[in-house]
């Protein structure tokens, strides 16, 4: 609901201001007024979608891996976090690990592997979100100077979006890989009794 009302806000502040540009000042027609910020959020979409999948065609799974330095989750970071309140927002950010039929709204189980790949989720979710918002703004070239007066808020807007689940992922990250290392630690002298 959160995302959704942060998205209808973004909206109507930018109407607020292109559609008297158009009519008052002549600034653009009144048709880019209306439908570039529609154009811009579908671009956004359409985007999400491709780097989805490209990122699973392309991308081994080896490389979401949580202990790689750029997904590792040090304890004064996971404060940080901490101290954004994220438990009190965190479910109202949408989770969409549904689409790639592993949904990570909350720990389904504690087995190895079910929580090796929670992790791994967890770190493509994280890249993703960050490829996301960033090569959003890839589309400012392709647009007219005046056309930044709309495109660029919204760019914002999404970046912003996407670094909310970025933090979550952080979040959830650094508490699920201590208990998957601490299950690593307690499973590893059944193997040696089994020998």
């Amino acid at each position: 609901m959160m995302y959704f009302v942060l998205i209808l806000f973004s909206m109507l502040w930018v109407y607020a201001y292109t559609i008297p540009l158009a009519l008052c000042v002549d600034f653009f027609p009144i048709s880019e007024a209306l439908c570039g910020p529609m154009i811009i959020n579908a671009f956004v979409l359409v985007l999400m979608g491709i780097v989805c999948l490209c990122m699973r065609i392309f991308v081994p799974a080896k490389s979401w891996n949580y202990k790689k330095q750029i997904f590792s989750v040090r304890k004064k970071q996971y404060s940080l976090i901490k101290k954004l309140r994220i438990c009190q927002w965190k479910d109202s950010v949408p989770e969409m690990g549904w689409t790639s039929n592993f949904p990570k709204d909350k720990v389904y189980s504690f087995e190895k592997n079910y929580l090796e790949k929670f992790l791994q989720e967890t770190c493509f979710a994280e890249m993703f979100h960050i490829v996301s918002g960033l090569l959003a703004f890839l589309v400012l070239p392709f647009m007219s100077f005046r056309s930044y007066v709309y495109a660029f808020p919204l760019l914002v807007v999404n970046l912003v979006l996407h670094t909310l689940p970025c933090l979550i992922q952080r979040y959830v990250r650094f508490k699920l890989a201590r208990i998957y290392e601490k299950k690593l630690v307690r499973d590893q002298p059944q193997k040696r009794s089994e020998l």
